[in-house]
């Protein structure tokens, strides 16, 4: 039995990339230390943990366009588990397991009843650590990765009203739904801020929140970046010309914008943040309440910033072509954007470069 667990369940775009490439990087060097981290993988999330607590109907990357693939897996879904079950009890000392998938897709209370039931008798005490972050700067950020997965509708914030808005930035519900399923773990909620963080970084102050070695910072580790907003309003042009049937090469560009694009991203104007967030706002009164009952607010206010669209002139589509291509590419003038993508050679076939 290991003497004690700790979970770090995310949730999305609150630096789970970042903490799990620096657990990727310190591995042995934490195996020496006492720390186990099954199932990490190379990209250090503990996915397979996820999967196994998930329920037989919940499905998962092709498992959604794929009903075949799907019946196969609840097939073999209870021998997962098992196989999950074994491994979590092997070894001794400390169990790290990182994923922001525990709190994205593990929503239902009999899911998290089940990581339970895989977690707790491996350990003498668990440790569950959450990042909250104010709902329309993870909105922002989350848009995105929409886009990299291919949105063709990604408004600059989304409705709040959605199941899956409430879901994702509902503070409140989420941190009752984990006390509530797993009522004998401890329970760490912390403010993804800035001048919150221990060192202003959320890698380490999750290594000082765990009580984990403090091994140095990965150089150029994964981060996640936002695309800038001019990259965003073209990847969503060049999603929507994929999706009508353009032939060019969508992952290609998503591969160099990444490498290449990155920066602030498209914000909505002030007053459309403060009703965002304010649709939040008795939820986060009652997390202040239980669990920061020193401050004087949740978040602070929202700075009175304007909004930036990103939209595409002639000079930034040609810019956001040479972070593609390395080529300006045909003009755009005038066209719509979507047009111009579409009928753009260059972008038929991109290099990995």
């Amino acid at each position: 039995m290991h003497d004690s667990a700790i979970l770090h369940i995310g949730p999305e775009k609150t630096g789970s990339t970042a903490i799990q490439a620096w657990i990727v990087a310190h591995r042995a060097a934490l195996r020496d230390a006492g720390v186990a981290t099954p199932f990490c993988g190379r990209r250090g999330e503990a996915l397979a943990v996820v999967r196994a607590a998930a329920a037989p109907d919940r499905r998962f990357g092709l498992h959604r366009d794929q009903p075949a693939l799907h019946r196969m897996w609840q097939l073999v879904a209870p021998l997962h588990r098992m196989a999950v079950a074994r491994r979590l009890a092997a070894g001794q000392g400390r169990l790290l397991l990182s994923s922001e998938r525990l709190e994205s897709q593990l929503r239902r209370p009999e899911e998290i009843t089940a990581l339970r039931q895989l977690v707790q008798p491996q350990a003498r005490e668990v440790t569950i650590v959450v990042y909250l972050r104010r709902p329309s700067d993870a909105a922002a950020s989350m848009r995105s990765t929409l886009l990299r997965n291919g949105a063709v509708h990604a408004p600059l914030l989304p409705d709040p009203g959605h199941a899956l808005a409430r879901g994702w930035w509902d503070h409140a519900t989420l941190l009752a739904r984990w006390q509530t399923a797993w009522p004998e773990a401890r329970i760490l909620p912390r403010l993804f801020l800035p001048a919150d963080l221990v060192g202003g970084d959320v890698v380490q102050d999750f290594i000082a929140t765990a009580g984990l070695p403090a091994f140095p910072l990965t150089e150029g580790a994964l981060r996640n970046a936002s695309l800038s907003a001019e990259a965003q309003t073209f990847l969503l042009a060049a999603n929507r010309a994929a999706r009508d049937g353009a032939p060019i090469d969508r992952q290609g560009i998503v591969r160099r914008l990444d490498r290449r694009g990155s920066g602030p991203g498209a914000r909505a104007g002030a007053a459309q943040v403060a009703a965002f967030d304010a649709v939040y706002a008795a939820g986060h009164e009652q997390v202040r309440a239980r669990w920061f009952p020193d401050r004087p607010a949740l978040f602070p206010p929202v700075p009175l910033l304007p909004a930036r669209r990103g939209d595409l002139d002639d000079e930034a589509y040609a810019r956001v072509m040479v972070w593609v291509t390395g080529q300006p590419g045909r003009a755009l003038a005038g066209r719509d954007p979507v047009a111009a993508i579409a009928a753009e050679p260059l972008l038929r076939r991109i290099g990995q470069g």
